[in-house]
């Protein structure tokens, strides 16, 4: 008797408590790079995989990690504008390519470079969200042509990342008697449910569509919200995932931030659709998603919602540039986010051995206040530049043009504050009588 106590601790330990193996999961953002694998020359585009190999090489010798989730962008996607389609036509074989036959040609040549990427170096599962990227870019609006081929983008799309070789999609299996993706949408191929283990991952497409001529929103035909249907299937998923013993977490993964604000660098800065954000975050409240991940805006931020222990993290990727894994137990998730460095960039962990949920982070992970000072200065000690962690590097663009705080001024420059007051750390040259500088 007290052996087979002693076996069932033992085995209690070792499985983390319930029968269930600690395992990995990698999260990478916006990683853009995927439409360089799109090159007409097959031997050129073999040598550009070779290329972005390394760094997937080792991102999984370092990290391993059981799947990737990508709440995208991964490409440029101009893909229907004349001079794009110019240039893949001048190429004997795709001379006669129509616009709509050079979109998903595109598509297909840069997703399935990076699918290969993914799969041969021991991932057993990529799932990826749509992004503005994958479906042309915003703004869509008939005056800039996307309009007319937003469903082929989306096609490309999912002929790639949720479709099987014989056009069958691969997520088929329903979460209680709830359906593994929205049949009868426009997103049944690019919105997907899916459990690995003890978490179930939930995959949207954020980016509604009625029809061609209908302007929805500010960015066109186009706004960032999930309804109708599309809605009901995601509530039916998140509903039926609180009566299934075997999930312990739930993880949403969309490519726009929905509570805000956030940092941002070099971005449009896209969120869900201010009227419709309340109403999808009262469902993630509803249904107690654990973790909301999000892209878009070039830049780590975390925070916590302030009605429930739901996590938005919004990650920084561009070709690697920061990675982040995510450790799951039983009752917790620990994440760590790297730089391609090596640099640990910030962890954060979610505790739930205990019937209040433990939030803590720490460095770019350490969750912000939405409602308190989103910038702190420093004026008296100055930062080493070698302890300075930033995952942006380059200038930052002249904002006098665009930012209505700045009118009149000629010419404006954001310089870094190393935390020392002698230094300048704001120059502003005023249009008026005299050059005024402020320090």
């Amino acid at each position: 008797m007290y052996k087979k106590f002693s076996l069932l601790i033992l085995l209690q330990v070792v499985f983390n408590v319930s029968g269930q193996e600690k395992w990995r999961f990698i999260n990478i953002l916006d990683y853009h790079k995927s439409e360089g694998l799109s090159i007409q020359d097959d031997e050129i585009r073999q040598q550009r995989i070779e290329e972005q190999k390394k760094g997937f090489v080792e991102m999984y010798k370092t990290n391993e990690g059981e799947l990737i989730t990508i709440p995208v962008d991964i490409v440029g996607g101009h893909w229907h504008r004349s001079k794009f389609v110019k240039k893949l036509t001048s190429v004997p074989k795709f001379a006669n390519y129509t616009t709509s036959q050079v979109v998903s040609e595109v598509c297909k040549r840069s997703y399935k470079g990076l699918s290969q990427l993914v799969y041969e170096f021991g991932y057993k599962n990529l799932l990826i969200a749509v992004g503005d990227y994958e479906l042309g870019d915003n703004p869509w609006r008939n005056k800039n042509g996307v309009v007319k081929y937003i469903k082929k983008f989306r096609e490309g799309f999912a002929d790639v990342f949720t479709l099987d070789d014989k056009g069958k999609s691969r997520f088929t299996k329903n979460i209680g008697n709830a359906l593994p993706r929205p049949i009868g949408t426009k997103y049944e191929h690019t919105s997907n449910a899916y459990q690995n283990k003890n978490l179930l991952f939930v995959t949207l497409d954020m980016f509604r569509f009625d029809s061609k001529d209908k302007i929805i929103g500010s960015q066109g035909v186009i706004t960032r919200d999930i309804s109708g249907k599309h809605f009901n299937w995601l509530e039916s998923v998140l509903k039926k995932a609180q009566n299934i013993q075997s999930i312990k977490h739930i993880v949403v993964q969309s490519h726009l931030p929905i509570i805000y604000p956030v940092r941002k660098y070099a971005s449009s800065g896209m969120m869900v659709d201010d009227r419709e954000s309340e109403k999808i975050l009262n469902l993630f409240r509803k249904y107690n998603v654990d973790l909301y991940l999000a892209g878009e805006v070039h830049m780590n931020t975390v925070t916590k919602d302030s009605k429930s222990n739901l996590i938005q993290f919004v990650a920084r990727g561009n070709d690697l540039s920061n990675l982040t894994t995510i450790d799951v137990e039983n009752e917790k998730l620990s994440l760590t986010t790297y730089h391609k460095n090596g640099d640990i960039l910030g962890n954060l962990t979610i505790d739930k051995k205990e019937n209040n949920t433990h939030i803590k982070g720490d460095g770019l992970l350490k969750p912000i206040n939405p409602k308190g000072i989103q910038i702190h200065w420093g004026f008296d000690q100055i930062i080493p530049k070698k302890k300075y962690k930033s995952s942006v590097t380059g200038t930052f663009p002249e904002q006098s043009k665009h930012n209505p705080l700045l009118k009149g001024m000629s010419k404006s420059q954001v310089l870094i504050n190393d935390g020392d007051f002698m230094k300048v750390f704001v120059l502003i040259l005023l249009k008026v009588q005299s050059y005024k500088c402020l320090f």
